[in-house]
């Protein structure tokens, strides 16, 4: 669902809000999900206990929950005609995975001189380090953004990460945040987007800010504490 498309100046901001079941599988060590950041790659796949796996990439969106056997690096291949017709593995990226919990989050971006390759980074997409509830922007720009969150102010440095406490306790209603991201430049702040977000208390935000061309995407994830569910398990 589009919540918001707003062009100011050279910046256009679009404001993107979606919510997953988090289906995780008792016993496994690790379930990872993907994020792209402008690029949906659909060709690649990963090692599953020695089978060639797809991959599933979203642009602008987190895919569904992957299953992998340990926390060793995730090497992420595409499967292209080698010798006698046989496929090959063709590395694209690495994700290394061992100090983002058991639920990482693994963010694709585009590498500028190799459409083949991706550049990868990861997070702790668990309650743990991502907490109820709370609000996490991710700044993957080139720009330092300063961020008003209703009363509340943070400063999210380029390539960086910052998670702000809502201050909602479980028997608070819901809130309406009037939100700002903007840049500072000489002759004062230069706003990039705005819009009012519902702030609950059983509920964590997860912000992207991403350069898409002379602009910037912004992409709002809404997780519902009651939304984490257990799945069958996999064999």
């Amino acid at each position: 669902m589009i919540s918001l498309l707003r062009r100011i100046g050279l910046y256009s901001c679009l404001g993107v809000i979606s919510l997953f079941s988090q289906s995780v599988v008792p016993g496994l060590p690790v379930q990872f999900r993907t994020f792209g950041a402008g690029v949906a790659p659909a060709d690649l796949y990963y090692d599953y206990k020695g089978v060639d796996t797809k991959v599933t990439v979203i642009d602008s969106a987190r895919s569904v929950f992957m299953n992998h056997s340990n926390k060793n690096p995730i090497v992420f291949y595409r499967l292209v005609p080698g010798p006698a017709g046989k496929p090959v593995r063709e590395e694209a990226a690495v994700a290394p995975i061992a100090d983002a919990g058991t639920r990482p989050l693994v963010v694709f971006l585009q590498t500028a001189n190799s459409p083949q390759q991706y550049q990868v980074s990861v997070l702790a997409d668990d309650a743990k380090a991502f907490p109820f509830p709370s609000c996490r922007f991710i700044n993957l720009s080139a720009l330092d953004i300063d961020v008003a969150y209703g009363s509340q102010s943070l400063k999210v440095k380029a390539l960086g990460t910052e998670l702000i406490d809502s201050g909602l306790k479980s028997a608070q209603p819901a809130e309406t945040r009037y939100t700002t991201l903007s840049t500072p430049t000489p002759n004062g702040p230069r706003l990039l987007y705005s819009n009012n977000w519902m702030v609950r208390p059983n509920q964590r935000t997860l912000v992207f800010i991403v350069s898409q061309g002379d602009g910037l995407q912004v992409t709002r994830i809404v997780d519902d504490q009651g939304s984490f569910t257990e799945a069958p398990a996999t064999p």
